[in-house]
C-alpha cells in the first residue's frame, strides 16, 4: 500500500531553510523505496533526489525497483553524493516471482549495480531477507554471490526473515507457490 505526499518537495524544502546545519545524507529506507512502478513516485523521487544532490546533501537509499536511466544519469553526475544499496535475494525467478512480486529481475538489478559501479556510485548488495529453506543454501548463495562480484559488488549485508504474525498471514495468502513456502516456513517453530 503506497501512502503518497503530494507536498513532500516543498515540505524538505521549508524544513531545510529553517536547519542551522543541513544533514550530510537523507536516507530512503526500503519501506519507502523510490523506485516503486508507479510514476507519481518516481517524478517525486527525481525532484527530491535532484534538490538535494543539488543542494550538497548526500542520498543513499535502497531498491528492490527499476531504477530509470534519469534517475541513474543523475545519481551519476553526483556519484561522490550517492551511495547505492540494491537488495537481490536469489536469481531464481521463481522465487523472486512467489516472494517479490513486482520487483525487478534479478538480470535488472545486476545491470543497475553494473551501470551504478560504473558511474562511480558504491553499491552495496542487500541479500534481505535470506529466506530459510529456500535462499540460504549454498546453491542459492554461490551463484548469488559470483554475479554480484562479475558486475563489481564487493559488499553485502544479509538478514534472515524475521515471522510476525501478520507476515506469515501475508504470506500464506499472497504467495501462490505452497510447496516453496510450507518449506520456508517448516522452518520456523509455530508458523
Amino acid at each position: 500500500k503506497i501512502r503518497f505526499y503530494r507536498n513532500t518537495l516543498a515540505k524538505m524544502r521549508q524544513e531545510l531553510r529553517r536547519k542551522r546545519k543541513r544533514p550530510a545524507r537523507v536516507y530512503f529506507s526500503p519501506s519507502s523505496d523510490p523506485f516503486q512502478p508507479v510514476p507519481e513516485v518516481l517524478n517525486m523521487a527525481y525532484d527530491v533526489f535532484k534538490f538535494l544532490l543539488q543542494s550538497g546533501i548526500g542520498v543513499a537509499f535502497v531498491t528492490k525497483g527499476r531504477i530509470p536511466a534519469r534517475h541513474r544519469r543523475l545519481l551519476a553526475a553526483h556519484a561522490q553524493l550517492v551511495e547505492g544499496r540494491i537488495g537481490v535475494i536469489t536469481l531464481d525467478p521463481g522465487t523472486v516471482a512467489a516472494f517479490e512480486p513486482g520487483a525487478a529481475t534479478p538480470e535488472v538489478r545486476l545491470a543497475q549495480a553494473a551501470d551504478l559501479i560504473g558511474a562511480q556510485v558504491p553499491v552495496e548488495a542487500r541479500l534481505d531477507p535470506i529466506l530459510p529453506g529456500v535462499t540460504d543454501g549454498a546453491d542459492c548463495l554461490e551463484p548469488l554471490c559470483a554475479a554480484l562480484a562479475r558486475v563489481g559488488v564487493r559488499r553485502i549485508a544479509a538478514s534472515v526473515l524475521f515471522l510476525r504474525p501478520a507476515v506469515i498471514g501475508s504470506l500464506r495468502r499472497h504467495v501462490k507457490d505452497k510447496v516453496m513456502l510450507n518449506r520456508m516456513l517448516g522452518r520456523f517453530a509455530n508458523a
